[in-house]
């Protein structure tokens, strides 16, 4: 169960991190 958890997590981070960096080619 601990390690789906650290797998959800890591998704989201990475979708986060995704989006912040489609957000600053966006922006420029």
């Amino acid at each position: 169960a601990l390690d789906l958890q650290n797998d959800l997590v890591k998704k989201y981070m990475n979708e986060e991190i995704y989006n912040e960096m489609r957000g600053l080619s966006d922006a420029s």
